[in-house]
């Protein structure tokens, strides 16, 4: 019965097929547009802003240069329809059937598109700045050279053609970015959580003060680039190279950088705490004040790098090459120092409190520079209520 009075209910309010002054009338008689079918029509120069229009039909209707500012669109299709030059400013599309839209110039500063497909086709000579796109399939769409706080948000960019964008205050939430090609691209101050970057293209890339969360960039070419304060936080980055790059107060915390290739890199200040080094190059970089506490650093290759104020404190350095190093005023307070080799480097005023020295060679090194046990420091550490709160010994 259910289902029976539903068929009669869609039978009763067909769309209705207007003509375009019918549709004026009815647009100056109401704001609520339900079930109107216009498909083919010339609406070309309306303004048709601020209307809710549910269930629609715009299929190969001409908008060219209409206004539909502020109008939201439910369910409604826009199959083959012509949107160049059109004004949708602030307009909201739910679940629309976009199939061959002709985009051209449209504007859609602070649009949202939601649950739906736009495959394929181009909207490099839109305006997008600060349009959401959520949950949508942009597989190979083609995007403007220009971006600004446009956000996407589970949505599908394989394929999609970025290259040589300005991206600026960009969002990129969990999306699917296999192939995305970003090469030659502009990112300032953008945001990509958990993107899977391992096939995109990238080459020419450039960032700036960018945050990237749990992305994945493993085995990448990154040499001479320049992402100058840029946050990798969390990143699978294996053998990925930095030969030569620009990266000062870059953050690598807790990424996994096993067999990464820093070589010649500047650095300075750069964030490597918790981050996984393991057989990793930076011989010859440049990372005065870096910090990298609690890193697994384990046969590493540190060599000519220099490294004055650095911050090893409970690092893991054992096998590691340090020889020629410049480590003046670097920390080593509870280092694991096995079989490390710091073989000409210089150490002076570097603190090895409590710094583990089992098989280390200090072989043409200044180690009377550095600084041994720190008594009072040591004495806070083994306080009682300092051991139970699980202070180091």
């Amino acid at each position: 019965m259910t289902s029976l009075r539903r068929e009669i209910a869609d039978a009763v309010s067909k769309p209705a097929k207007m003509t375009r002054d019918e549709l004026l009338n009815e647009y100056k008689g109401t704001q609520i547009m339900y079930r109107i079918d216009v498909s083919g029509v010339d609406l070309q120069g309306l303004d048709l802003s601020h209307a809710v229009w549910e269930e629609c039909i715009l299929d190969g209707a001409d908008l060219r240069g209409a206004t539909i500012a502020s109008s939201a669109f439910n369910a409604c299709s826009f199959a083959g329809a012509r949107l160049d030059g059109a004004d949708a400013t602030s307009a909201i599309f739910s679940k629309p059937d976009l199939t061959g839209v002709q985009f051209g110039t449209v504007r859609l500063p602070s649009a949202v598109f939601q649950n739906t497909r736009i495959v394929g086709n181009s909207l490099a000579d839109a305006f997008l700045d600060g349009a959401m796109f959520n949950k949508l399939d942009l597989t190979g769409t083609t995007f403007p050279r220009s971006l600004k706080r446009s956000v996407f948000a589970s949505s599908i960019l394989a394929n999609a053609n970025l290259a040589g964008a300005n991206l600026e205050r960009c969002a990129f939430l969990k999306c699917k970015t296999g192939g995305i090609d970003l090469t030659r691209a502009v990112l300032l101050q953008c945001l990509l959580v958990k993107p899977d970057l391992t096939t995109a293209r990238m080459e020419g890339i450039r960032m700036n003060r960018c945050n990237i969360v749990e992305a994945k960039l493993p085995g990448r070419h990154f040499d001479d680039v320049d992402f100058s304060m840029t946050q990798f936080i969390k990143a699978e980055m294996p053998r990925t190279s930095f030969c030569n790059a620009m990266l000062k107060n870059c953050n690598f915390q807790q990424s996994n950088l096993d067999h990464a290739d820093f070589s010649g890199a500047q650095i300075e200040n750069g964030l490597f705490a918790g981050a996984i080094l393991t057989s990793a190059r930076l011989a010859g970089a440049r990372i005065p004040n870096g910090s990298f506490a609690g890193a697994n650093l384990d046969k590493a290759d540190l060599h000519s790098a220099v490294l004055t104020h650095a911050n090893f404190t409970k690092a893991r350095l054992t096998g590691a090459s340090l020889r020629e190093t410049k480590l003046a005023n670097a920390l080593f307070n509870h280092a694991d120092l096995t079989g490390t080799d710091f073989g000409g480097a210089d150490v002076n005023r570097a603190r090895l409190h409590r710094a583990i020295e089992s098989g280390t060679n200090w072989r043409n090194a200044n180690r009377k520079a550095a600084l041994e046990d720190d008594a009072e420091l040591k004495r806070a550490e083994d306080w009682p209520t300092a051991r139970k709160a699980g202070a180091p010994s």
